[in-house]
């Protein structure tokens, strides 16, 4: 790791954080109303089962875990559009590139940015929604270790690598303009469907491991694609 992949994966943080506090505001409020009025909807279901208190306060801590997924791939796989996608459709990534800057550092500095404002607006998420919780229907969140890892640490690792295996299939191929319209909103209604399904059913321990390991792989993985990702095919939209 060199001073040129230092300074322009600083930059590009510089740049992205820039681009999103100035332009993208609009888009977390909306990802935080959504996920607060479609979890009421599942919520509600929970409450309203008949089940003891301590379980139902139990159970909606494991259902955060849908409002962490739900914000990561609408919220998170819109940024990844707007600066991979749309970044290499405008032809303004051709510039950086043919000035030498390290394709690797633009990539890492971008995940870095699409990580950290959509960790933030998933914890402003959960948070709101156990104040509603509360405040509607009088009951508290608890959660215990398995749900407490699930929410804060293996999920959102999980929901990175297939992020960042995304952003590796814009910079690689022609023509994703139906996946990226499609995807986020097909992930966002099936991952709100599979929430009241599953409503009263607890996330297995066994789903920590996997969660974690496959995130891992997948971030290393794209970060080796990229490496391997010609310039010249990056480049190339014809």
């Amino acid at each position: 790791m060199n001073k040129l992949w230092l300074s322009t994966f600083k930059a590009f943080i510089y740049k992205e954080l820039l681009e999103v506090l100035s332009t993208m505001k609009g888009l977390s409020l909306v990802c935080i109303l959504t996920i607060l009025v479609t979890q009421y909807a599942t919520i509600n279901q929970v409450v309203n089962s008949g089940m003891n208190k301590s379980i139902i306060e139990e159970q909606i801590s494991f259902l955060m875990v849908y409002v962490v997924t739900m914000i990561f791939f609408f919220h998170g796989h819109t940024l990844i559009d707007r600066f991979i996608h749309e970044e290499r459709m405008n032809k303004t990534i051709h510039v950086m590139l043919a000035s030498g800057m390290p394709k690797t550092a633009i990539w890492t500095a971008k995940m870095f940015v699409t990580i950290v404002t959509s960790e933030v607006i998933s914890l402003l998420s959960v948070g709101l929604n156990i104040i509603m919780v509360r405040v509607v229907y009088s009951v508290s969140v608890k959660f215990n270790v398995i749900s407490f890892l699930l929410v804060f640490v293996t999920v959102p690792i999980l929901c990175f690598g297939i992020l960042a295996i995304i952003s590796v299939a814009y910079w690689y191929f022609k023509n994703v303009k139906i996946f990226g319209f499609l995807f986020p909103m097909i992930m966002f209604f099936g991952i709100w469907n599979l929430s009241i399904k599953l409503s009263n059913v607890l996330i297995p321990k066994i789903f920590l491991s996997i969660s974690t390991i496959t995130g891992i792989v997948l971030l290393y993985i794209s970060f080796l694609l990229v490496k391997k990702i010609p310039k010249e095919r990056i480049a190339n939209m014809e």
